[in-house]
């Protein structure tokens, strides 16, 4: 690469400032740069603020920038919607201005109808209007900017580069000034999102003279040379460029149409396979109206000819116009194509939408028409080929519960949730009618009453809400509008809409209720209560407060923590229960159960019912910690000890692609602004270095605060501008930066999008670890596969795979500098061709822009990689992620003497009797500390020998450690060890039963303060403080009444019931259910230890329920599941066989060697 010096001084210029040399911008600075370099004065501009048009917003926000604007006079507006700033941008032509305004794929239709309401948008005098169209097939699949604009009769661009954006805004207003008509600039959203280097002009001139010379200018008539029609100024322009083209007379049987991004798609295929300037190509950056001449020119002349275009068959209608006008006038015209391409022996290949916009599908689509063209080429042959083991990774969609979407799709669930509650069952109601639901169509049950429920969302109800209302008002028919109130502020309020939506006189049959989408059974009682009313009811679903689906709000919440560079004030709720677990879950999962009431659980409740069968109603008290919360109130930031003054820092890498001619990165996940914040490190520490940058980002989010992914490449500035794509093609990513795990494994096989790594080209330096937001089962399934992905699509010794989620949350107390981090670790690998003062230098802008702690990050990345074995200390399993690893026996067995120590006089007495037992049972199983699992087995027994104990004193203690020992005598090491490794764990989770009196204690001991304070990361030494509140319920039943208290408190409910306990019996502790199902649990270990010929059926059964106790469903199991399971193992003959006098027998020997079991 050619790496040469620049001046610093204007290295962070912002691109509009510029006047001369190579610049970084992003595609809306390159329109902002064209609307200051063109020729004629434009004034204002008119966006509604929403992605991606909300990046436009964020560059004048630069002083250096807003001081530009300022000077040339610009005003930039936001808009309610694309329809208003239509409207306002003719208002200024009307009053002799120019304007740009910029419109939304999803809000092409409204904005068009204003146009054609104002004839077109035809101006007199020296006003005029420029439309950028955003293009997004994806998104709004019937909406074609193309199709509407030439409906209008507007003379539509389309630039294929970021480069001609710029220019094309001086096009644009050139072939305004001799139409007199608005003017159509049609950008596809990858385009928009996207970067590159450009060679930049002066902006327009701004003195006295100029000004004369404009005033001169408006007052004479305009020259009859500026009245030229659109296809004489695209051709003095060269918008439409044909190459490649055969002499008159000769035939080619393959020809080329692209416009837009497509053309750079095919320029780059055709450069890579070798066949530039033996393809004929005509490049339309001018798609209406069409150049008739150059297109017969070019299907004369060929014997087939594609269409290549994001949607394809939009600018294939017009080509087909123009050739059927040739074939009438005698000319011989090439067959044409566009969506559906000759067969190549086994399938017909289909161009779907943004097929040709990607180098590498249009490869596999067009490669045997391109061996047509030259055969020895082989095009087939080297294409990528696809690896099948990463092609059936199963990953889950991306954002999948956030947003829009997801908030619709909860709402579709809860009623559905709903209809089959009245399905199944009749209300029993005054009038006890049965109600029926209608909803998607399905087949209501035979019901007395209908309701019909209809779901919206909040850009729909805006547009037709109020006449569905009106409609719904009238109608004899129950009718439920279920709105999902998500998406969007630049919409009016739905309470209020509905409100004057609804006429006087049928005030009374309408009802506005509202509730909390994330708190479903709340929520589900809402529409229960709508459903058994009459008449029209608008049901309103809101998220939150706090924000867990509206990415508007999540990504605003999560600026806080990126400003600071962790998080000030930290809560966390979970089930008081999860203190019980012997096993500790992860602290996303288990804030995610403790969720379940809501985004406000620790809320004071009272609720009286009436009992309707008061018969044999009886006196019923219970009483129990419902809930935890943790609020953890931090001061300063920690440090790293690798990172205080004084500490060494690593050596520089010898990079490994500094002889690469083009270089590229993928990262997977990013933050921040587009595209990312890791990319925007990358992008100018790229252009300090001298490169040309370019990059693209993809913004669909794929958790709070979190959206895809983005690609940067790094070239020569000597490199042709116009032969190749920004987006990586199959195979040819040199780097792979994963953030989410979850969307590495994307990038690296499933999408085919995507797929971007090559073993023999690729390296990787990925985060394993899940982040908070990734508790799903499907995110775990495929973050798992993330290790084999990597052996077969990347290069074996350039693989770097660490959980850096975890040690960001350790060491920086938030995962949102993990991106950072693994930038520094692939720079410490030697895989950014960047020099270090560059790539700090570039880190230290972006946190001046008001993103913290980011040079610290990145530091400290450096440090883990070139110290990776030392400092990694991650946990062995997928449980205790914020956790700093899995406590050492020894260590375990100390922490718990101490407790014991400290817990009061009466525990002190039995300290050193538990002290023998803990020692006894420690030897029983140390054949087990030669492997992983049966050291886990180890620490699951000391475990729960320690909460029996605190359960039910030294009696309940030596009974579980008698019945290991008895597992112990009829294991054996040949097996295995089988019993022992998987008894202890489901044997403990039986035996401690979730009474009143175990999760008080529990709640207020030692063991789980040392524990909450250990998953956040509390430090006193630092200034942490942490505060611990309870949700209790209180629930009786008396007097044909059930009356229910939740109400918050500190531990002192949980500190007086744990004083207490010693007055409750063993024997009537916990629900008869659970009590039967412990019996059960050591009914089948005492039949183990008393049979160990068949101690591997009887393994096989003890793995099933420490399966079950380790996904955390075993306590769901009741005595019968627990038996049944038994004999899935067992069979029935064995069963019989074993009558009453072997288990007395076996009871009896296990009683002659223990004392006599409590329960």
């Amino acid at each position: 690469m050619s790496v040469f010096g620049r001046d610093q001084l204007n290295a962070w210029t912002p691109p509009v400032a510029r006047a001369e040399g190579f610049v970084l911008c992003t595609a809306f600075e390159a329109i902002l740069k064209g609307i200051f370099e063109c020729e004629w004065p434009i004034s204002e501009v008119f966006a509604p603020r929403k992605p991606p048009l909300d990046m436009l917003f964020r560059i004048l926000v630069e002083p250096r920038a807003f001081e530009v604007a300022e000077r040339h006079g610009l005003a930039l507006h936001t808009c309610v919607d694309a329809t208003r700033a239509v409207e306002l941008a003719l208002r200024c032509a009307a009053q002799g201005k120019r304007a740009v305004v910029f419109v939304p794929n999803d809000q092409l239709h409204t904005a068009m109808n204003v146009l054609a309401r104002e004839d077109g948008g035809r101006s007199s005098g020296e006003g005029r209007v420029v439309l950028v169209l955003e293009d997004n097939p994806y998104l709004s699949s019937m909406a074609c900017p193309l199709q509407s604009a030439s409906q209008l009769g507007l003379p539509c661009l389309t630039p294929s580069t970021v480069a001609g954006l710029r220019i094309g805004i001086q096009d644009a207003f050139r072939f305004a000034q001799a139409t007199e008509r608005v003017v159509a600039l049609i950008a596809h959203v990858g385009l928009l999102r996207s970067m590159d280097t450009l060679e930049v002009e002066p902006n327009r001139m701004l003195d006295r003279a100029d000004a004369a010379l404009e005033l001169r200018r408006n007052r004479r008539p305009t020259r009859g040379a500026e009245r030229e029609e659109p296809l004489a100024i695209a051709r003095r322009l060269e918008l439409n460029q044909l190459s490649a083209m055969p002499s008159p007379g000769e035939m080619e049987p393959w020809g080329m149409i692209a416009m837009g991004t497509c053309v750079m798609a095919i320029r780059h295929l055709l450069e890579e396979l070798g066949l530039s300037g033996r393809v004929p190509l005509l490049a339309l950056s001018m798609s209406h109206p069409l150049d008739g001449a150059s297109l017969v020119r070019l299907l004369s002349r060929c014997a087939n000819v594609v269409v290549l275009e994001p949607r394809p068959g939009m600018l294939a209608r017009e080509v087909l116009q123009v050739a059927e006008q040739a074939r009438r006038g005698g000319e011989k015209i090439a067959a044409i194509w566009w969506d559906r391409l000759p067969s190549d022996g086994a399938v017909e290949p289909v161009l779907e939408m943004n097929d040709a916009t990607r180098p590498s599908i249009l490869a596999r689509k067009i490669a045997h028409l391109l061996s047509r063209i030259r055969p020895s080429l082989m095009v087939q042959e080297r294409l990528l080929d696809v690896v099948a083991q990463t092609e059936s990774i199963e990953v889950p969609d991306r954002g999948e519960g956030i947003g829009v979407s997801g908030a619709m799709d909860s709402l579709r669930s809860i009623v559905r949730e709903v209809a089959d509650q009245f399905s199944s069952r009749i209300e029993t109601g005054a009038q006890g009618i049965r109600t029926g639901i209608i909803f998607e169509n399905r087949e209501a049950p035979e019901s007395d009453r209908f309701v019909v429920i209809e779901t919206w969302d909040r850009r729909r109800f805006a547009r037709e809400g109020a006449a569905a209302v009106r409609q719904g008002a009238r109608d004899v028919k129950s009718r439920i509008l279920a709105v999902c109130d998500l998406g969007g502020e630049d919409t009016p309020e739905i309470e209020q809409l509905t409100r004057a939506a609804i006429a006087q006189d049928a005030a009374g049959s309408v009802e506005i209720m509202s509730g909390d989408l994330n708190d479903r059974p709340t929520f589900r009682e809402l529409l229960r209560s709508a459903v058994l009313r009459d008449g029209l009811t608008v049901v309103i679903g809101r998220d939150g407060p706090p924000p867990r689906r509206d990415v508007y709000l999540l990504d605003r919440a999560f600026a806080e923590v990126d400003r600071m560079g962790f998080v000030p004030m930290q809560r966390a709720i979970w089930s008081a229960e999860a203190a019980c677990d012997v096993r500790p879950a992860a602290p996303a999962i288990m804030v995610e159960k403790g969720l379940e009431r809501g985004t406000n659980p620790l809320k004071t409740e009272f609720k009286v019912e009436v009992l309707a069968d008061r018969t044999g109603t009886q006196f019923q008290f219970h009483a129990r910690p419902l809930l935890e919360q943790v609020e953890v109130l931090r001061t300063k930031p920690p440090r790293p000890e690798e990172l205080q003054p004084g500490a060494p820092r690593p050596a520089p890498p010898r990079i490994i692609h500094a002889d690469s001619g083009r270089w590229r990165a993928h990262l997977a996940g990013w933050r921040g602004e587009a595209p990312g914040l890791a990319a925007l490190a990358l992008c100018e520490a790229g252009r300090s270095m001298g490169y040309r940058v370019q990059a693209v980002s993809q913004s669909i989010p794929i958790g709070p605060g979190r959206r895809a992914w983005s690609q940067v490449v790094f070239t020569s500035l000597d490199a042709i501008a116009s032969t190749f794509a920004t987006q990586i093609p199959y195979g040819e990513a040199d780097v792979v930066i994963g953030l989410d795990a979850v969307e590495t494994v994307r990038a690296l096989g499933p999408d085919p999008f995507l797929r971007v790594a090559h073993r023999d080209r690729t390296y990787l330096v990925a985060n394993t670890g899940l982040l908070d937001d990734q508790v799903d089962a499907e995110d775990f399934k495929a973050a798992g596969e993330l290790p084999m992905a990597a052996s077969y699509m990347c290069r074996g010794d350039g693989v770097l795979l660490m959980d850096v989620a975890n040690i960001c949350r350790r060491t920086f107390l938030t995962e949102r500098l993990t991106d950072l981090v693994l930038l520094g670790m692939a720079f410490q690998q030697g895989l950014l061709p960047v020099s270090e003062s560059a790539l700090e230098a570039a880190v230290r802008r972006i946190e001046e822009r008001g993103y913290g702690r980011c040079v610290q990050a990145m530091q400290y990345g450096r440090v883990l990689a070139a110290e990776r074995t030392r400092l990694m200390n991650l946990p062995l399993g997928a449980g205790e992620i914020k956790d700093r690893g899995p406590e050492g026996l020894a260590r375990l067995v100390r922490r718990i003497d101490l407790e014991i120590s400290e817990s009061g006089f009466f525990a002190r007495r039995s300290r050193g009797r538990f002290r023998l037992l803990m020692r006894e049972l420690l030897q029983t199983m140390s054949p087990l500390s030669g492997t992983r699992v049966g050291r886990a087995a180890r620490r699951d027994a000391v475990t729960g020998l320690h909460r029996c104990w605190l359960w039910g004193g030294m009696t309940y203690a030596e009974t579980y450690a008698r019945l290991l020992r008895g597992l112990a005598r009829a294991d054996s090491a040949n097996d295995g060890w089988p019993l022992l490794v998987y008894a202890p764990l489901p044997l403990a989770e039986v035996m401690l039963i979730r009474d009143l009196v175990f999760v008080a204690t529990m709640s207020t001991s030692l063991e789980q303060r040392r524990l909450t304070r250990r998953r956040l990361d509390v430090r006193a030494g630092r200034g942490d403080r942490m505060e611990r509140r309870f949700l209790n319920r209180i629930e009786v039943t008396v007097f044909g009444r059930f009356i229910r208290l939740d109400f918050r408190s500190s531990d002192w409910p949980a500190k007086v019931i744990r004083t207490l306990s010693w007055l409750v019996p063993l024997g009537v502790r916990g629900k008869l259910s659970e009590r039967a199902g412990r019996d059960a649990v050591t009914e089948m270990v005492v039949r183990a230890a008393a049979e160990p010929e068949r101690r591997n059926s009887w393994g096989a059964f003890f793995a099933r329920l420490h399966e079950s106790a380790v996904d955390g469903t075993l306590l769901s199991l009741d005595e019968k599941s627990i038996r049944a399971l038994a004999t899935e193992w067992l069979s029935a003959s064995e069963i019989v066989a074993d009558n009453d006098d072997a288990i007395r027998s076996a009871t009896a020997t296990s009683h002659r060697t223990s004392p006599p079991n409590p329960f």
